[in-house]
């Protein structure tokens, strides 16, 4: 007896024997690549999950570095007071080969630059760390007045720079005053205005 068998991946198999179809039916069963996986069962129990602890997110860790390359400080030496000088100490360091380093001074109006306001430092190795002075005069009002101070260099052509504020408030800062907040918490509260 001659049987036709349709296989969709092999077109007709011609079979001449019924003992012979049984044996290709087996060997199609054997291979499971023939056919899909079985779905798993609607009533199906996840596996039990004491014990297994899942790392937190702060415990994967970031492989990326935000950090910039510039650290750059200001630390005031002397009080501001009306009509006084005011020294500040100017500390900078790169994690990087910078080009071209120069640090700028941008004081706000009123106040009088009693030091350049443009210094060429050249070049700055990874670790280095420079050290310069900065001094202002402060005009008779007791208005608070602020001192930019800007680090900038190359690196491979690109310009990188990093900036922070002197503040000189004559009178020892701003008025202010310790509040008490909702949870409890004591602060010290001061009034914001704009500095045009």
């Amino acid at each position: 007896m001659l049987l036709f068998v349709p296989a969709s991946r092999f077109g007709k198999i011609a079979i001449g024997t019924v003992p012979v179809l049984v044996a290709a039916v087996g060997l199609l069963a054997s291979r499971p690549h023939l056919h899909p996986a079985p779905s798993a069962s609607p009533t199906a129990v996840a596996a039990p999950t004491e014990g297994v602890v899942e790392p937190s997110r702060s415990d994967r860790g970031c492989p990326a570095d935000v950090s910039h390359p510039i650290r750059l400080r200001v630390t005031p030496l002397d009080p501001a007071r009306p009509g006084a000088v005011a020294r500040a100490r100017i500390e900078f360091e790169s994690r990087m080969l910078l080009d071209d380093v120069r640090m700028i001074v941008t004081p706000m109006p009123g106040l009088s630059l009693e030091s350049a306001r443009e210094r060429g430092v050249g070049l700055l190795s990874a670790g280095d760390r420079r050290l310069e002075m900065l001094a202002v005069r402060l005009p008779m009002d007791a208005a608070r007045r602020t001192v930019q101070v800007t680090v900038a260099g190359t690196s491979d052509g690109f310009p990188i720079s990093r900036s922070t504020v002197w503040n000189l408030t004559p009178g020892g800062g701003e008025p202010s005053r310790v509040v008490t907040t909702a949870d409890g918490r004591r602060i010290r509260e001061v009034a914001g205005r704009r500095i045009d």
